[in-house]
C-alpha cells in the first residue's frame, strides 16, 4: 500500500517512460532504452533547480546578482459564494501575478480582473519591467529570471526582446533566462501560491479584487507579500514595441558558414531553448542552449540593421489598451445579472458599472485555467 498524498501534475514523459518500463508486452531492449531515456529525461530536469539553489545561495553573498522567478496564480473568480447556482454560471476571473525575489524571499503580486487586461506577454512584460524598475537596486548588475515554459504567457519573442533590451540600454550587464523541462516547474511561487490558497479557503464570500489584495497581503505569518492592484494604463505594448529594435528570426553565428548544409542551420526557434543569456558587451546577440549549463550553445543576431545605434533603444510607452475597460464576454455579463442576488449591498456598484458600462465581445480571449 502506497503512503503518501496522490501525485498531482506529474510529468508526461516520466509517466509515459514508466509505463514502458513496467510493461509486460515489451521487450528487455526496449525496457532498457526506456531506462536511459527517463534518466537523461531527469538528470536535464534537476538542472533547473540546481540552477535555481544556486542562485538563492549566491544571491545571499552578493549585492550585484538579483534572481526573481515569476509566474500566474490558477485563476480565482467574483464574486465568490456558496450557493449552487454559481456551479452553473461563468463568473469573472481575477488574474495574480507574483514575482518571488529569490534573495529576500519576499513576493509582488499584482492583481486584476479580466476587464482590467488579460494574461499575455504585455502584461508579464509590464510587471517585470515595473518591479525592475522600482523594486530592483541600482547596483544589481546581473539579473537571472526563472519561469515555466508556458509559450503565451512566460516564454515568447516580446520578454526575450525586453531582456536584451534591459542590458542594451545599459541597467544590467548580464539577464539571463532559465526555463525547465516541461513537466518539471516548481517554482518558488507554487510555495507562496499555497500559502495564499490556504488563506483563501477559509473565507467563503468574496465580492472584490480588494478584498483579495488584502488576503493575499496577510497570508504570510511574516508579512512578506505586497500587493499592487493593477490599471489598465499600466500595461504597456511590448507586442507592437519590439519588431522596432529586432528582428523575429535568424541564423545561428555557429551555423551560418558557408558549406553548412540547410537542415543543419539553427533558426532562432525559442521554444526550442530553455536557457538565453544577454549581454551589454554584445549589444543586439543573445546566446541561447538547448538545455541548462550545456556545452553547446547558439549565438544569433537579432538587432535590425536600421537600428544599429543600439543607443536610440527605450523601453515601450505607448499603452497596450487603447481604452480603460477591455471587453468582457457577452455570456459572462449575462451571468452576472443572475448574481446580483447574491451580491451584498456595498458591492453592488461594482458589478452594475460592469453590467451597464463595460465593452463585450462574443469571443472568449482568456486563458483557460
Amino acid at each position: 500500500m502506497r503512503i503518501g498524498r496522490p501525485q498531482i501534475d506529474t510529468c508526461c514523459k516520466c509517466e509515459e517512460l514508466n509505463i514502458k518500463i513496467k510493461s509486460a508486452s515489451l521487450g528487455d531492449a526496449a525496457k532498457r532504452a526506456a531506462i536511459v531515456e527517463l534518466l537523461v529525461h531527469k538528470r536535464r530536469s534537476k538542472k533547473f533547480y540546481t540552477s535555481l539553489k544556486e542562485s538563492v545561495d549566491e544571491c545571499k553573498n552578493r549585492d550585484d546578482l538579483m534572481a526573481l522567478s515569476f509566474d500566474f496564480m490558477q485563476n480565482v473568480h467574483l464574486p465568490e459564494v456558496p450557493v449552487q447556482d454559481l456551479f452553473y454560471l461563468t463568473q469573472l476571473n481575477v488574474n495574480i501575478f507574483g514575482i518571488h525575489n529569490l534573495k529576500t524571499g519576499k513576493a509582488i503580486y499584482y492583481i486584476y480582473h479580466e476587464g482590467i487586461a488579460k494574461k499575455g506577454p504585455n502584461e508579464v512584460c509590464s510587471f517585470l519591467l515595473d518591479y525592475v524598475d522600482n523594486y530592483v537596486p541600482k547596483s544589481v548588475q546581473q539579473l537571472r529570471l526563472y519561469s515555466d515554459n508556458c509559450p503565451g504567457q512566460n516564454k515568447h519573442h516580446p520578454i526575450i526582446r525586453m531582456c536584451m533590451a534591459l542590458t542594451e540600454t545599459g541597467r544590467f550587464a548580464t539577464v539571463e533566462q532559465f526555463y525547465p523541462v516541461r513537466g518539471h516547474s516548481f517554482l518558488p511561487n507554487d510555495r507562496d501560491f499555497g500559502l495564499i490558497k490556504k488563506k483563501l479557503r477559509r473565507h467563503d464570500r468574496v465580492f472584490s479584487v480588494h478584498q483579495y489584495t488584502e488576503m493575499i497581503a496577510s497570508a504570510s505569518a511574516s508579512h512578506k507579500f505586497t500587493v499592487k492592484e493593477v490599471i489598465t494604463a499600466d500595461i504597456l505594448n511590448f507586442k507592437d514595441w519590439w519588431s522596432r529594435y529586432y528582428k523575429k528570426n535568424s541564423i545561428s553565428l555557429e551555423t551560418n558558414k558557408r558549406g553548412t548544409p540547410r537542415d543543419k542551420k539553427q533558426s532562432f526557434s525559442i521554444s526550442q531553448f530553455h536557457y538565453f543569456l544577454h549581454q551589454s558587451s554584445k549589444p543586439g546577440y543573445v546566446v541561447a542552449s538547448e538545455f541548462i549549463n550545456s556545452f553547446a550553445h547558439h549565438t544569433f543576431q537579432l538587432n535590425t540593421p536600421i537600428n544599429s545605434d543600439r543607443s536610440q533603444v527605450v523601453m515601450p510607452q505607448a499603452k497596450a489598451y487603447p481604452s480603460v475597460k477591455v471587453p468582457i464576454l457577452e455570456t459572462k455579463i449575462e451571468h452576472m445579472k443572475l448574481m446580483l442576488r447574491y451580491i451584498e449591498e456595498e458591492y453592488l456598484n461594482f458589478y452594475e458599472d460592469i453590467i451597464n458600462n463595460w465593452p463585450t465581445t462574443r469571443r472568449d480571449n482568456s486563458r483557460k485555467e
